[in-house]
C-alpha cells in the first residue's frame, strides 16, 4: 500500500514539473548564409514588398505551442511621413501557428544602422519582436514573444524577398 508521504512527494514532483518546465524542439536550422552580415547600406524604403520564409520555435512556456518550424510572411507597405506599415501572416497549412493566430498587424518597423526591428501585435494581446541584420534580398535573426511582461516564446526566423 502506498503511504501518504509517497503520494505527497509524487504530487509535489508533478506540480514542480508542471510549473517549471519548458518544451523545446530542435529541428534543422535555416541556412547559415542567411545569418552572415552585409555591407549594403540600408533604407526603410528597401523593405517595401512581400517577404516569405519561416520561423523555428526553440523555447516556449508550458501551455503554449512550440512545435517546430512554421511558414511566415511579412507584407510591408509605405505609409505617411516616411514611415511603414505592414502585416504578418503564418500559414495554417504548416505546423500550428501560435495560439492559432494566422495574421496580425506589424506595429513597429525600425532600422538602426544595419539592425532591423519588427514588432507584431497579436489579437490575444501578446506581441512578438523580430530582429535581424538588414539585407536587401534575405534576412534572418531571432524573435521573442511576450504576454504582458512575461516571455512566452523564443526562436529564430528567416525570410527572402518574394516580390
Amino acid at each position: 500500500m502506498v503511504g501518504r508521504l509517497e503520494i505527497l512527494c509524487l504530487l509535489s514532483t508533478l506540480l514542480a514539473a508542471n510549473c517549471g518546465c519548458a518544451t523545446a524542439t530542435y529541428p534543422e536550422s535555416p541556412p547559415t548564409e542567411l545569418w552572415e552580415g552585409s555591407s549594403e547600406s540600408s533604407s526603410i524604403e528597401d523593405l517595401i514588398g512581400v517577404w516569405k520564409g519561416g520561423s523555428l520555435c526553440r523555447w516556449s512556456r508550458i501551455g503554449t505551442s512550440c512545435r517546430g518550424a512554421v511558414n511566415i510572411a511579412f507584407t510591408l507597405l509605405p505609409a505617411v511621413r516616411s514611415k511603414m506599415t505592414g502585416f504578418y501572416s503564418c500559414e495554417t497549412s504548416s505546423v500550428g501557428c501560435r495560439h492559432r493566430l494566422d495574421h496580425s498587424a506589424i506595429t513597429t518597423i525600425e532600422i538602426n544602422g544595419k539592425r532591423l526591428w519588427l514588432r507584431v501585435m497579436l489579437d490575444d494581446g501578446s506581441s512578438c519582436l523580430f530582429t535581424s541584420r538588414f539585407r536587401h534580398d534575405k534576412m534572418a535573426g531571432g524573435y521573442e514573444c511576450l504576454q504582458g511582461a512575461g516571455l512566452v516564446e523564443q526562436g529564430q526566423w528567416w525570410i527572402e524577398r518574394s516580390y
